[in-house]
């Protein structure tokens, strides 16, 4: 009962990989997944979370933070390797899978939000 079974949509104690994944719309099912009332989280990746919002709410802090900042980025028609290279990672970059996932995640996001940008969303 108020057990979810999130697959890739939850990383536990980890930085999400994101693949081609649709940020915008992930964010908004973690808006939904935290007042859901769960007792128990089975993440995709991870232990499993006793403190299922706690979980939830660093998915999205990271999310939420790659879309601020690579937003930001393509607003001001910045390169990727120059926001990249000037962007403060500290929150994240203690974290399992950062140096692995994150610049990959972050120039997806960054791809993604032009592409946005372009279409007019």
């Amino acid at each position: 009962d108020r057990v979810l079974f999130s697959g890739d949509i939850i990383f536990e104690g980890r930085v999400a990989f994101l693949g081609d994944a649709d940020t915008k719309h992930w964010l908004e099912t973690l808006q939904h997944m935290e007042t859901a009332g769960l007792a128990v989280l089975v993440p995709g990746h991870g232990p499993v979370a006793d403190e299922p919002n706690q979980s939830i709410t660093q998915t999205r802090r990271y999310l939420s933070f790659l879309r601020k900042t690579m937003k930001a980025a393509v607003d001001e028609l910045q390169s990727f390797d120059e926001v990249y290279a000037a962007t403060d990672w500290s929150e994240f970059e203690n974290l399992p899978a950062f140096k692995q996932a994150n610049r990959r995640n972050a120039y997806q996001v960054f791809l993604s939000i032009e592409r946005e940008a372009l279409s007019g969303n």
